[in-house]
Order: structure tokens, then sequence, then C-alpha cells
């Protein structure tokens, strides 16, 4: 993918119906990738899509430099790298462990090494 920064979940990862995969790779690169849906729970969805437009916002007026940006219903890809990427990416990777706390069932997160990590 692009930026060599997002890798898949691991063999078996499932059944929740949204899997996070959170990826920090060397020379300061980002990726956030969520799929599938929080049906049944309005509140995780609307939580959910909140971090990912908040994220993808920051994105754009910081001027970091997005090397994959791909939102749809039940999909998002976000790599990105510059400065302030690391405190972007740690709020929200802290926001979506949060949520997973709340309600595993729906959300799994993973922290995914980057290649060469």
């Amino acid at each position: 993918d692009a930026g060599g920064v997002l890798r898949p979940a691991p063999r078996g990862a499932g059944p929740w119906m949204t899997t996070a995969r959170l990826t920090a790779a060397p020379g300061g690169r980002y990726g956030v990738a969520l799929e599938g849906h929080a049906s049944g729970s309005p509140a995780l969805c609307a939580a959910l899509s909140a971090l990912v437009q908040a994220l993808q916002g920051w994105l754009h007026a910081s001027g970091a430099e997005i090397y994959r940006e791909e939102l749809s219903p039940g999909h998002c890809a976000l790599c990105f790298s510059g400065e302030g990427s690391a405190a972007a990416f740690a709020l929200v990777r802290v926001g979506l462990l949060r949520l997973q706390a709340t309600d595993p069932g729906r959300l799994q997160c993973f922290d995914i090494p980057a290649p060469g990590v």
C-alpha cells in the first residue's frame, strides 16, 4: 500500500464488527485503517466516524503529507506523516482503545508492526 505502512490484521482476526489496524512505521509514517460497521451501536458508530473525520480534517488543516486517503461506508485507510503526526496518531489510537474497552465485541484494535520493525 501507499507508503508501505498498513498491513493486514493477524490471521483469524474477526468476528468483531469493526477492526482497527494501527501502524507506526520508521521515519514518522503512520497508518490508521478501519473495516466494518458498528451495527447495533449507534453510539460506537458515531464515535468511530467522529475520530476518523477529525483525523482526516487535521491532516488537511495541518498540511501533513498524506500517502493514502480512503473513506467510504465501512472502510477507512489513512497513511500520513509530517509535523504533529505522532501526536495525532497517538490521540486517535488512545480514542480507539478506549472505545474498544467499552465494547470489545464490536471493535477490536490491532497494533500492526511496520515492515522491517
